[in-house]
C-alpha cells in the first residue's frame, strides 16, 4: 500500500514538473518587426516585448492595477490608464516614453476615480479617457498633461472609447446601461444615445468610420451601428460572453473575444457574417486545459503590417498571435499577470 502512495505521489509531483515546465516555456517562434506593449492587471506592469528578436526587453512596474492603453505617434509615447480595482479604485494614467521605454510622468487626475478606456483624438496631440465611476468623457492634453474638458454621458458604468477617424465625435460603451453614446469632443453635446442589448461592452470603428460595432456581453451578440443616423442596421450573433472586438487594418474583418468560451470569432465585415471561429490552447480536452489553462481572452491589438492579431489570453498570462491569412494561432508570448490592453509599435 505505501508503494502504491508512493508512487501515486511521485506521479502527481512529476505531472506537476511538467505542466509548470509547459505554461512557461517560451513558444515565440516567429519574427516581425517593432514591439509590443502589454497591459497587466494583477501585477500592476507593462510588459515590453521585441518582436523582431523574440525577447523581453523590459517589464514597466506601475503603482496602480493598469488596464487600458493607447499610442500616440510622433514622438510616441504610450499612455496607460491607472484604473484600479474596487477596493483601491485609480486616478492617474501613466505616461511612458517608447525610446526609452520608461516612465515620463506619472499623472493624478484629482477626483477622476476608475479612468479606463483610452483613445487617441485624431488629428491632435489629445485622448480621450472615459472614467467608469463618474461615466464622464475626459479629454486631455498630452503636452499641457491637463484635463481641457470633462463631459457626462449621462449614462451608468461608461467603459470603453473610439474615436471618428474624421469628425469629432467619440462613442462610448455604457455597460450599466446598455448603450453607446455619440458625444461631440469639442462641446461635449450628447449627439445621441443608443439602446443596445445587455452589457455593451466592447467598441471599434471601421477605418471608413461609417460603421460602428459593439459587443453585448450578455446577450452573446454583436450590434452594428451606421454612424450617420447612429440606427443599429444589424446584429449578430457571437460567442459565449464576447468582451472586445477590433477590426483588420484594412476594414475587411473584424476579430471579437469570445472570453467564456475560449474562442475567437471572425466575421466579414461587408457581409456582417461569421467566417471562422478559433479555439485557442486549453480548449481542446482536459489535458489541454492543465497544461494551457481555460483560456480566456480578453484585449485585442492588430500589428501594424496587417497581417497579425494579438489577443491577451487573461487566464494563461500569454498572448495569442494570429496570423489572419491562416486564421490560427502561430505564436506565443509570455507576459504578466492577467494581460488585457495591448498597443504595438
Amino acid at each position: 500500500m505505501k508503494k502504491i502512495i508512493l508512487t501515486m505521489i511521485l506521479v502527481f509531483l512529476i505531472t506537476i514538473s511538467l505542466v509548470h515546465l509547459h505554461r512557461n516555456k517560451n513558444e515565440y517562434n516567429i519574427s516581425i518587426s517593432g514591439v509590443l506593449y502589454v497591459v497587466n492587471k494583477k501585477s500592476s506592469d507593462i510588459s515590453v516585448f521585441d518582436l523582431q528578436q523574440g525577447k523581453m526587453i523590459t517589464t514597466i512596474p506601475v503603482k496602480i492595477e493598469p488596464h487600458e492603453i493607447t499610442i500616440l505617434r510622433n514622438p510616441n509615447i504610450v499612455i496607460v490608464t491607472n484604473s484600479g480595482d474596487k477596493k483601491a479604485p485609480g486616478e492617474q494614467i501613466t505616461i511612458i516614453n517608447c525610446k526609452k521605454h520608461k516612465i515620463e510622468s506619472t499623472i493624478t487626475l484629482q477626483g477622476v476615480l476608475r479612468p479606463h478606456g483610452i483613445a487617441v483624438i485624431p488629428q491632435t496631440r489629445e485622448v480621450a479617457i472615459v472614467n467608469d465611476i463618474n461615466s464622464e468623457v475626459l479629454i486631455f492634453n498630452t503636452d499641457s498633461k491637463k484635463i481641457e474638458k470633462k463631459f457626462s454621458t449621462t449614462q451608468k458604468t461608461s467603459h470603453l472609447v473610439v474615436c471618428h477617424p474624421t469628425k469629432k465625435i467619440v462613442f462610448t460603451s455604457n455597460m450599466g446601461s446598455n448603450t453607446v453614446s455619440a458625444i461631440n469632443s469639442s462641446t461635449g453635446e450628447i449627439i445621441k444615445t443608443i439602446d443596445c442589448q445587455s452589457n455593451t461592452e466592447g467598441i471599434d470603428i471601421n477605418p471608413k468610420g461609417n460603421e460602428l460595432w459593439v459587443t453585448n456581453a450578455e446577450s452573446n451578440t454583436i450590434q452594428v451601428i451606421e454612424t450617420t443616423n447612429f440606427k443599429i442596421i444589424k446584429t449578430i450573433s457571437s460567442g459565449k460572453r464576447p468582451l472586445r472586438l477590433k477590426f483588420s487594418n484594412d476594414g475587411k474583418y473584424c476579430f471579437v473575444t469570445n472570453t467564456e468560451g475560449g474562442t475567437i470569432s471572425i466575421f466579414d465585415s461587408t457581409k456582417k457574417t461569421s467566417i471562422a471561429t478559433i479555439k485557442l490552447p486549453g480548449n481542446r480536452n482536459i489535458i489541454d486545459k492543465l497544461l494551457n489553462h481555460t483560456p480566456k481572452p480578453v484585449g485585442i491589438a492588430m500589428h501594424p503590417n496587417g497581417k497579425y492579431v494579438f489577443i491577451a489570453n487573461s487566464n494563461a498570462n500569454k498572448i495569442e498571435i494570429i496570423d489572419i491569412k491562416k486564421k490560427k494561432v502561430v505564436s506565443r508570448i509570455n507576459v504578466g499577470e492577467i494581460p488585457d490592453g495591448m498597443i504595438v509599435i
